[in-house]
């Protein structure tokens, strides 16, 4: 969605928390639930969650095309990774 690029370049340029937040808010629970069904565990799932929202503030927004799609790959690699 055009909106949540908006909102990563908004953080990226201009250290825009609020627009940061609206995107933990709308994408969190894709993320856990991701990061859950790879682990079954739900205390690493949200240890999975907080690493990939902490590695896209740190990413080039360059590097995003969507903000859904990378988050649910990251997760899932994360996830894969813990496992």
């Amino acid at each position: 969605m055009d909106s949540h690029l908006h909102l990563l370049s908004r953080y990226h340029r201009h250290g825009d928390a609020a627009a940061f937040g609206v995107l933990v808010r709308e994408h969190a629970g894709m993320v856990f639930a991701t990061a859950k069904r790879v682990t079954g565990d739900a205390a690493l799932a949200e240890d999975v969650a907080q690493e990939t929202f902490l590695e896209l503030a740190r990413s080039g927004q360059d590097s995003v095309q969507s903000v859904a799609a990378w988050l649910h790959r990251v997760a899932w690699r994360k996830a894969c990774n813990m496992t």
